[in-house]
């Protein structure tokens, strides 16, 4: 699965377009922004239920990105929420591999 974020990542970012990936693991589901050089990770129950968490970045910045779910959904996300593209691959791949949020980031329940 690494292998896969991996070429996505560089995929979406060749293109230069924000794109929102989803993936289910370990009751999960986590949603990943691609294709600038910033992003975010989102991680809730596959069921849909709370509690609810994204990766925080500055917390006092200001202002929102559009990404794009499944290419085409446009979703704001708040700046605050964003860290680097490359660190937010490396939380992405820890979840995906120990299910379990990284202690490497913030993190704020939504």
């Amino acid at each position: 699965m690494s292998g896969v974020l991996d070429s996505v990542a560089a995929k979406c970012q060749e293109a230069g377009f924000p794109f929102i990936v989803d993936v289910s693991a370990h009751g999960y589901e986590m949603t990943l922004g691609l294709g600038l050089p910033e992003s975010f990770v989102h991680v809730e129950l596959e069921s849909g239920e709370p509690p609810y968490f994204i990766t925080v970045g500055d917390p006092t910045a200001e202002g929102v990105v559009a990404f794009y779910l499944h290419g085409a959904h446009p979703m704001e996300i708040p700046r605050r929420n964003l860290i680097s593209t490359p660190e937010a691959v490396n939380v992405a791949r820890d979840f995906l591999e120990r299910g379990e949020r990284s202690t490497s980031v913030d993190w704020e329940e939504v």
